[in-house]
């Protein structure tokens, strides 16, 4: 009896572990190439950059140091990031003149790229009689780019005539906080909002979760685990958005966003960004989702126009570095978004309501 027993533990014990791994085979066969093969509670706070530019933020999750200060890209000793007042520097001159505050995630704030690459420094250069400055971040959602935004807005009343937001769709995603994507940003939290019809409404922050060290250790190793564990909280826990809800939350947070600065006098721009794997169905469904939206609210929106390859793709070799953009790249958005900033007819006033 005993035996009989003990057989059917082991059996069982046995039968778990091999569905655990092949659960494990399974998910590492069939994830992107992108997808990251672990998640960890214990990760840097630099997002790439060596001193780490980042300090927690109860409002934004995170915000560059206010400090001076020169920081290395952990994969490029050349590279060079120049932070100061919580802005990635846009000259070496002091420069005056209605301000242009330009925001957005790492293809904005210019990661892998020093300052004089960046789209926001080339900005500059092309509109002399203006003042850019960057407060992008890398890791930014949409919702944190225009907070970050709003809060330079308030910090310098009646010297802001434009917010420039560089808009990619892979945004949408980061702006669901989804537990896959929470897990990159640890330690810090990152603001959630919520759609209640027409309007969006600031939740607080959302957090990526433990479940004590000892199970944090083993799931965060394990492709499956993680993804289980992630999709009951996402699901079961927190309730997040699906990809569709947080398409329309994206759109309606902008729109949203647009109408406050409007409220100030302060026109809100959207360039969207292209990046290398734009091209399947759900990324073009996506923006053409966004655009549209934008559009119908008469937000202010330009889609960078870029060579592409016969099959459609961007050229890696031309524009990017990494999967970011390089100086190539940021010299077309910053002579088109320059031109759409000068001749677009739009003004903050247009806007729908």
């Amino acid at each position: 009896m005993e035996s009989s027993r003990s057989k059917k533990i082991l059996l069982a014990t046995i039968s778990a572990v091999f569905a655990l791994v092949l659960g494990e085979a399974a998910v590492r066969f069939m994830a992107p190439v992108w997808y990251p093969q672990t998640q960890s509670h214990h990760v840097s706070g630099g997002f790439g950059s060596t001193p780490p530019i980042n300090v927690s933020d109860p409002e934004l999750g995170w915000a560059l140091s206010a400090g001076a200060i020169k920081s290395h890209d952990s994969g490029r000793e050349d590279v060079v990031y120049s932070i100061d007042h919580g802005e990635r520097i846009t000259s070496l001159q002091p420069r005056s003149g209605p301000m242009i505050v330009a925001t957005g995630c790492s293809f904005t704030f210019g990661q892998g790229v020093n300052d004089q690459d960046t789209w926001p420094w080339l900005l500059q250069e092309q509109l002399p009689n203006y003042h850019v400055v960057n407060v992008a971040a890398m890791g930014y959602g949409t919702d944190q780019a225009l907070l970050a935004a709003e809060r330079k807005v308030l910090a310098y009343p009646g010297e802001v005539r434009t917010v420039v937001l560089g808009f990619g769709v892979f945004q949408i995603d980061r702006n669901r906080c989804p537990q896959s994507w929470l897990a990159t940003t640890c330690p810090f939290g990152k603001p959630i909002f919520v759609q209640n019809g027409d309007d969006v409404q600031y939740k607080g922050q959302m957090k990526f979760r433990s479940m004590g060290n000892f199970v944090d250790t083993i799931v965060d190793h394990s492709l499956f685990l993680s993804a289980v564990a992630n999709l009951v909280a996402d699901r079961a826990v927190f309730r997040i958005e699906s990809h569709d809800g947080g398409r329309r939350l994206t759109a309606a947070l902008i729109i949203d966003f647009a109408r406050r600065f409007q409220k100030r006098g302060i026109r809100l721009v959207v360039v969207v960004l292209p990046y290398l794997s734009d091209q399947g169905a759900t990324s073009k469904a996506d923006r053409d989702f966004v655009v549209g939206q934008l559009r119908a609210a008469a937000v202010p929106t330009l889609v960078l126009d870029i060579p592409r390859l016969p099959d459609g793709r961007m050229d890696p070799h031309r524009f990017t570095v990494g999967s970011h953009p390089n100086r190539e790249y940021n010299l077309l958005l910053a002579s088109q978004l320059a031109q759409f900033l000068t001749t677009s007819r739009d003004s903050a006033a247009d806007l729908r309501h």
